[in-house]
């Protein structure tokens, strides 16, 4: 197999450091969309009375047809979830902060497949990995703890094929 070279590298990072950005974007408006929701709920009834708070353990919005399009939940394990479904009830991305202390935004595919996963660990390293059309690993980049970049590459049968020294 032929090594990529140093620019083919560089701009796959580049396109890379790109759709991470969109995830970004999409990740924040999908935190700007969840703090609306819980605003409209909190403000009460017709009748003016606003509530100062809404709680519960978790919050389902349905489309017009009573489709499941938004869950937000805690679980057992004290992780917080906020998945976006599409009209299928496929999940297509999900926000979760972890009990640990690190946090995930996962991308899936039509089929719920994952595709993107950008993360921070509990010590506040942040990755990304890249995954194909059947769920492997394709691309990750990360920081390891002694602050190093790593970015490896995987072959289709997930077996790292490259990697920054």
């Amino acid at each position: 197999m032929m090594e990529p070279t140093h620019e083919a590298v560089l701009h796959r990072l580049a396109r890379v450091e790109r759709g991470m950005r969109r995830w970004q974007v999409i990740g924040s408006m999908a935190l700007a969309l969840l703090a609306l929701v819980a605003l409209l709920g909190a403000v009460g009834g017709p009748d003016g009375d606003a509530r100062e708070e809404l709680r519960g353990r978790a919050l389902v919005l349905v489309d017009r047809e009573g489709r499941p399009r938004m869950d937000v939940r805690m679980t057992q394990h004290d992780t917080t979830h906020l998945v976006l479904l599409d009209r299928e009830g496929l999940p297509r991305m999900s926000l979760n902060l972890l009990s640990q202390g690190g946090a995930d935004l996962v991308i899936r595919d039509q089929l719920g497949l994952p595709r993107a996963t950008l993360g921070v660990v509990p010590d506040g390293r942040p990755s990304l990995s890249l995954y194909d059309g059947a769920g492997k690993t394709r691309v990750s980049l990360g920081l390891f703890p002694d602050g190093q970049a790593r970015l490896v590459l995987y072959d289709q049968g997930g077996q790292p094929r490259w990697a920054t020294p």
